[in-house]
């Protein structure tokens, strides 16, 4: 094939070209970047409502632990607990996915609060899991079984008192609950900054 003179002069594109070109892989590339930042935008609201419905959750089981706790039965405040602990669990791993957008305004002390939020909630479910175990020890202790003790604190006359426990029990009672005095008084300390 034959060629003129000026045939490489010929075929580089004209300055005009290549501003078009530039003009063009620019907007290309802005469309992508507000395509992708759209995408996160929607990424972190899913996980912003996920994050607030398991904190939710979480404060559900703890207000149903504290129920449970408060008519004596200990193994399904236990398992309230554990759900509880569950939730917020859960809240925080995806809490990571929103950090990216903590340098917003407003957004990164909401961050900074909700993680606040999970040390504070997890302080108050190990101290509430202590009392817990404590309490049900003491009842394993005693010999007296939860349904008992509903029924007691539901209004029936008790036919066993703490004097009615043989001298054995009672010092056992006594020994954990003096074992527990420091923890207890920990947990209390716990409470108190939460």
């Amino acid at each position: 094939m034959s060629h003129s003179e000026t045939f490489l002069h010929e075929s580089e594109p004209k300055p005009d070209q290549l501003r078009h070109r530039l003009r063009k892989n620019i907007r290309r590339f802005l469309v992508l970047l507000l395509v992708a930042v759209a995408l996160y935008g929607a990424f972190a609201a899913v996980v912003g409502l996920q994050v607030v419905s398991e904190l939710a959750d979480g404060r559900d089981h703890l207000f149903e632990a504290r129920s449970q706790a408060i008519e004596l039965s200990f193994s399904d405040a236990r398992d309230e607990i554990h759900a509880a602990t569950e939730s917020f669990d859960k809240a925080e791993r995806r809490l990571v996915f929103l950090k990216p957008v903590s340098a917003l305004p407003g957004i990164g002390q909401v961050l900074t609060d909700t993680t606040a939020l999970f040390y504070t909630s997890a302080q108050i479910i190990d101290s509430f899991s202590s009392l817990i175990d404590i309490s049900y020890d003491i009842l394993q202790l005693s010999g007296l079984s939860e349904e008992y003790l509903q029924d007691v604190q539901a209004g029936l006359e008790p036919t066993v008192t703490f004097d009615d426990l043989s001298s054995d029990t009672k010092r056992m009672i006594l020994e954990r609950l003096s074992a527990s005095a420091d923890d207890l008084e920990l947990l209390f300390e716990q409470l108190s900054v939460a």
